[in-house]
C-alpha cells in the first residue's frame, strides 16, 4: 500500500487494531542481524540467512541459527558464511546423507556482484565445522530459492528437489490471472481440517493475498480449485521492489486454536508489516491490517509460542536495518509496546513524538 507520511502516521495505532481483532502485536525486543532475509522455524530453532548485493568477497553473506527459547539472551550462531546469497531452506532427514542436514537454496539476479550463478548445497549440522557441500552443478546465471525432499521415483531413497530460477523465467501457477507469483504454501487457511493453498503475488501495484481451496479426498492435480482473494490493493513503496512477500498462518494464542488462524503478510516492497484477521462471516473473509511502517525491506518471518508462555511470538527480518525485530501476541486490551522506531502509537506517550515522526519518514 502506498501511504503518504500523513496516512502513515494514521496507522501508527497497534493499540487500536484490536477494534477489528481481538489480538495485537506487541514490541519485545530487535535482534541484530547483518541484512536479514529468510527465517525458517525448525524442531527448536530459528534459521536465518542473510545477504547482500555486494561482490561475494566482500558481501557479509550467511546462515545462522538460534534456539528459539532463548530469544531474549542469545545472539544467533553463525553456522557458514561460505555461501553466496544464501536463500530459504529446508531441513533433511537424517536418512538423506546420515546426518542432520540443511540444505540452503543460493543465488539471485541481481545484475552486479556475481551471485547469478547460484546452487543447493547442504549443511552438516552434526558438524558445524564441516563446510557446506554444493549437490547441483554450476549453471550461468541459474539459481535456487528453496529444495524439498520427496521419493520421487519411488525406489525408497528420499530424493531432493528444486525449481531453478532466472530473469526471465515465467513461474507456472495454477491461476492464470495472479500475475507474479512468488510465495505458495499448504495450509489450513479457515482452520476446516483440509488444506488450502495459501500465496502471494509480487506486483509493484495492488499485489495481494489469495487462497485456494478443494476437495481434499480429489487430487490436486484433477480437482475443482476455489479461488478466494484475502486482500488486495498492495502497493510498492517508492518504486522499490514488488509487494507483498511471504504469508503465514499463526493461532495468537498457541493453546487456543479454534476457529480461524490469523495470516501474517511480510510487505517486502511496501515496507510494512501487516496482518489478516478474520471476520466471524464467512469461511475466507479477513481484514487486512497495516500493523506498523517498517521503512524497509520485510524479509520472510515467522511465528510460533517459542517460549512457553501460551502466546505466539513472531520474528520478522527487517532487511535494510539489520535487525530482526521479535513481536508478542497480546489480547485485546493488554498493553501494547510499539517498536523503538515506530512513533506515535495510541495509547503510548512517547516524547518527541514529532520529530521521531519525521525522522521515520526520511
Amino acid at each position: 500500500m502506498k501511504f503518504s507520511s500523513t496516512a502513515i502516521l494514521s496507522t501508527l495505532s497497534l493499540a487500536s487494531i484490536s477494534s477489528a481483532a481481538e489480538y495485537s502485536l506487541s514490541w519485545v525486543k530487535d535482534i541484530s542481524l547483518p541484512t536479514p532475509g529468510f527465517l525458517e522455524m525448525i524442531d527448536d530453532g530459528i534459521y536465518m540467512t542473510s545477504f547482500n548485493a555486494e561482490p561475494f568477497f566482500l558481501s557479509k553473506n550467511g546462515v545462522y541459527h538460534l534456539k528459539a527459547a532463548d530469544f531474549m539472551t542469545e545472539e544467533p550462531t553463525l553456522l557458514t558464511d561460505e555461501l553466496d546469497w544464501p536463500n530459504d531452506m529446508t531441513l533433511l532427514p537424517e536418512e538423506m546423507f546420515g546426518y542432520r542436514a540443511l540444505a540452503v537454496g543460493h543465488g539471485f539476479l541481481v545484475p552486479f556482484g556475481g551471485h547469478t550463478t547460484g546452487g543447493v548445497s547442504v549443511i552438516n549440522l552434526d558438524d558445524p565445522s564441516s563446510s557446506p557441500v554444493k549437490v547441483t552443478k554450476d549453471i550461468k546465471d541459474w539459481f535456487y530459492h528453496k529444495a524439498y525432499y520427496r521419493d520421487m521415483d519411488g525406489d525408497g531413497d528420499l530424493d531432493l528437489i528444486t525449481a531453478r530460477c532466472r530473469d526471465n523465467l515465467q513461474n507456472r501457477t495454477i491461476d492464470d490471472e495472479l500475475g507474479n507469483a512468488f510465495a505458495a504454501e499448504f495450509m489450513d487457511v479457515n482452520n476446516d481440517g483440509s488444506m488450502d493453498i495459501l500465496a502471494t503475488n509480487h506486483l509493484t501495484e495492488n499485489g495481494g493475498v489469495f487462497a485456494y481451496s478443494w476437495d481434499n479426498s480429489e487430487p490436486l492435480a484433477t480437482a475443482k480449485i476455489t479461488k478466494h482473494t484475502l486482500a488486495s490493493g498492495i502497493d510498492n513503496v517508492q518504486d522499490k521492489g514488488m509487494a507483498p512477500g511471504h504469508s503465514f498462518t499463526v493461532f495468537p494464542n498457541a493453546n487456543d486454536k479454534t476457529g480461524k488462524p490469523y495470516i501474517m503478510v511480510d510487505g517486502d516492497g511496501a515496507e510494512n508489516y501487516m496482518m489478516l484477521s478474520p471476520k466471524e462471516e464467512g469461511e475466507f473473509e479477513y481484514d487486512l491490517q497495516v500493523l506498523f511502517p517498517t521503512n524497509c525491506t520485510v524479509g520472510k518471518s515467522v511465528g510460533a509460542d517459542v517460549d512457553g508462555d501460551g502466546m505466539s511470538e513472531v520474528f520478522i527480518p527487517l532487511y535494510e536495518k539489520n535487525v530482526v525485530r521479535v513481536m508478542r501476541f497480546v489480547k485485546e486490551g493488554e498493553e501494547v509496546v510499539a517498536p523503538p522506531d515506530v512513533p506515535n502509537v495510541k495509547g503510548l506517550e512517547r516524547p518527541n513524538a514529532e520529530k521521531a515522526a519525521q525522522q521515520a519518514m526520511m
